[in-house]
């Protein structure tokens, strides 16, 4: 079975095997990776029908190509529902993309700068190129006038390495009392705070708690739900957590990408992703096949292995600690004292 998962993780067979081989010492064998791998097989399976792709008969390239005519198809429809036509400007995507993102896809309130200190800071600590960039020749204008979101979004584009860890150290010595705990921000960025070149990835900052993505994504004619998914992964970075609802949140049309996030399917030893997040990035950059992602899948696959050996761990401990014969206090005394260290140490060795 580890040769089997690790062709779909595309890691070494070795480093899955003992992976693996720790997980189940950690939980009593419970071969959650056979069942996992079962019940996977038999999703995508049920996928490929979906299509209309033969199961036992479809090679790497015709699913992917199959997923990826699904997703214009649905961005299409998604962006129909939402009055958006093929002509509409991308200030409009990315307005009703962050809409979207924030009132269906709820995330965890984080740590991050009171924005009056942020502001301080630059005072501080001036960003000097920034501000040649902006054409501003005071800080004082520059945080009056410009979102301090954006600032700080742009900060890395423009600023030396040296300036960046010099702001990174004062910052890193500011008391407790000068951060609060809020909703990560979702933000249409300007043009100018990027630098020339082409981005076409979430751009986040954690001090500020500020996500945004290039308006060149959305010139590209992404579908709004293309801009959504960047959107969410670029939220999903900053909290290191899974958001709130899914994006059958967005429409519930989407629910079929929601159930193959987990899958990756095994065409005679080519691996196919079916996250809607692989497939998303595969169809705006208008990647070949040879040039397919997969890394969504992958992670979200072993994240539904890992938690099911930790779901494993929490019922037997709470068997455990339910019982009151000296037998079961025996057996507990003898598990590990930190097994959610252990775990993802096991994790975290390997991968």
């Amino acid at each position: 079975m580890s040769q089997s998962l690790a062709k779909l993780l595309n890691q070494p067979e070795r480093l899955v095997t003992r992976a693996v081989t720790k997980l189940e010492k950690l939980n009593g064998s419970p071969s959650e990776d056979v069942r996992l791998l079962a019940e996977t097989g038999q999703a995508v399976r049920r996928k490929l029908s979906d299509l209309g792709l033969d199961p036992d008969d479809t090679t790497g390239e015709e699913l992917y190509q199959a997923l990826l005519a699904k997703f214009t198809k649905d961005g299409l429809l998604l962006d129909k529902a939402l009055g958006i036509d093929p002509s509409a400007s991308a200030d409009k995507r990315l307005s009703q993309a962050v809409k979207l993102v924030a009132a269906l896809v709820q995330t965890d309130d984080i740590w991050v700068l009171k924005t009056n200190v942020a502001k301080k800071i630059m005072h501080e600590q001036i960003p000097k190129k920034l501000m040649k960039q902006l054409h501003y020749r005071s800080v004082d204008s520059l945080v009056k006038r410009e979102n301090i979101a954006e600032i700080y979004l742009a900060l890395p584009f423009f600023e030396s390495a040296s300036w960046l860890r010099a702001f990174g150290k004062s910052v890193s010595q500011l008391p407790s009392t000068n951060y609060e705990m809020r909703a990560p921000e979702v933000v249409i960025i300007q043009n100018k705070f990027l630098p020339a070149t082409k981005i076409q990835y979430p751009i986040s900052n954690s001090l500020i708690g500020a996500v945004a993505i290039s308006p060149e994504s959305a010139r590209q004619n992404a579908p709004v739900l293309t801009l959504c998914l960047m959107f969410l992964d670029g939220l999903e970075s900053l909290t290191h957590s899974q958001a709130a609802g899914t994006i059958a949140n967005i429409n519930p049309a989407l629910s079929w990408w929601e159930q193959a996030k987990t899958l990756v399917a095994n065409c005679a030893g080519e691996a196919v992703s079916l996250n809607y997040k692989d497939i998303s990035i595969d169809h705006l950059k208008q990647s070949a096949f040879k040039e397919r992602t997969a890394n969504a899948a992958q992670t979200s696959l072993w994240g539904e292995l890992s938690g099911r050996y930790q779901k494993q761990t929490e019922q037997l401990e709470e068997s455990l600690a339910s019982a009151e014969n000296v037998a079961a206090t025996t057996v507990r005394q003898s598990m590990p004292k930190n097994l959610a260290v252990e775990y993802a140490e096991a994790i975290a060795n390997e991968f």
